[in-house]
């Protein structure tokens, strides 16, 4: 009779690039593995998948050198692979500048093994740690390593933040030199976690993008999402998609967004944005002249706006993007702002994505990095 065992099998390209996958495949044993209780079956399977777990990093370790990307994820190591893993990067050293433990049931513990280990791999800039039960606490080790420009941290909670700890992380970012790009996507971290953000990022000048989509962020984070723009000069895009800021929010933003001069790209896609707010925010262009991306996708914006809104426009000469997908708007009604958006494109060399169209009418924002 069969029963299941983890096969591991490792790609390398010709950048050095090492992706690790499992797959399960049939083995015989002596035993029916039907007629095993849950208990033993289990066990199986995980001595199994722990032994092979062992050989494919043995294997990385003896036979690999020079690594400079190394994607684990959806390999289920634990902490006791994250432990594993310092022998690996030990002999890569020199050259590894990315790991990837996405989807990996990690906890606090191996997260706090990782962070030691960081510490001491001043090229390992990149860490993805998404998709695991570790909960936000355990960022303020990451934060306190010197090294690491680029974390994604996006659905590490799946139940919302917890209250505690939230000094000791703030204090760790606003202390943070290092980090440029920070995901928390889909955390639902809520409106006290955005406040204890607000706070180190009036300090902190170093991030440069920051992820808060799917966070249960209402008109109260709003206001404190609004003091970041007013305080911060470092942060270039910001992504407040899939929250529940309204009108009152909204407002608060679109004030601070005319004396920010540095923001590049903001999507505030799927909220309560209404008509009224839209045009309220499209004003601030009168005086902003650095944001050049707009996302306000999957709203409540109808064609009643879009005149006022080409007006707003007219005089602006950096704006190149504006999604307006998901919306009561009809693509002939936008004609107008697409030609203004048109003449802006060919003229800004520097936008942030020069492959996409002028007015977004059929994208998701569900398609942006969680």
């Amino acid at each position: 009779m069969k029963y299941t065992k983890y096969i591991y099998e490792i790609y390398k390209n010709e950048n050095s690039r090492i992706k690790v996958t499992y797959s399960t495949q049939p083995d015989f044993t002596l035993t029916p593995f039907s007629k095993l209780d849950e208990q033993t079956r289990n066990e199986l399977n995980e001595q199994t998948k722990t032994t092979q777990l062992q050989k494919m990093l043995s294997n990385i370790l003896e036979n690999y050198s020079n690594v400079t990307s190394l994607d684990l994820s959806g390999n289920e190591i634990e902490d006791f692979g994250v432990c594993q893993l310092r022998k690996i990067l030990e002999k890569n050293k020199d050259t590894l500048t990315s790991v990837n433990l996405k989807d990996n049931k990690l906890s606090a513990k191996g997260i706090e093994e990782l962070s030691e280990m960081l510490k001491g791999f001043p090229n390992l800039t990149k860490l993805d740690i998404s998709d695991n039960q570790i909960h936000l606490p355990c960022l303020e080790q990451l934060f306190l390593t010197p090294y690491l420009k680029e974390l994604n941290a996006g659905l590490i909670t799946y139940n919302g933040a917890e209250e505690g700890g939230a000094d000791a992380v703030g204090k760790a970012l606003r202390e943070n030199t290092s980090l440029t790009y920070l995901n928390l996507g889909n955390n639902k971290i809520g409106d006290k976690w955005v406040k204890v953000i607000s706070e180190a990022l009036k300090e902190n000048q170093t991030l440069t993008y920051l992820n808060l989509g799917g966070n249960n962020i209402g008109n109260e984070g709003a206001g404190y999402i609004a003091e970041i723009l007013k305080l911060n000069s470092g942060l270039t895009d910001l992504q407040l998609y899939v929250n529940k800021i309204g009108d009152e929010g909204i407002t608060t933003i679109a004030e601070a967004l005319t004396t920010n001069s540095t923001l590049k790209g903001l999507n505030v896609g799927t909220n309560k944005i209404t008509d009224l707010e839209a045009k309220e925010i499209l004003k601030t262009l009168r005086t902003n002249s650095t944001l050049k991306e707009l996302e306000l996708g999957d709203n409540k914006i109808t064609n009643s706006c879009l005149g006022d809104m080409a007006k707003e426009l007219i005089d602006n000469s950096t704006l190149v993007y504006l999604g307006l997908q998901g919306n009561e708007v009809s693509p002939n009604k936008v004609k107008k702002i697409d030609s203004i958006l048109k003449h802006n494109l060919e003229h800004n060399y520097d936008n942030l994505n020069p492959d996409i169209p002028p007015v977004g009418l059929d994208s998701d924002n569900s398609s942006i990095d969680a």
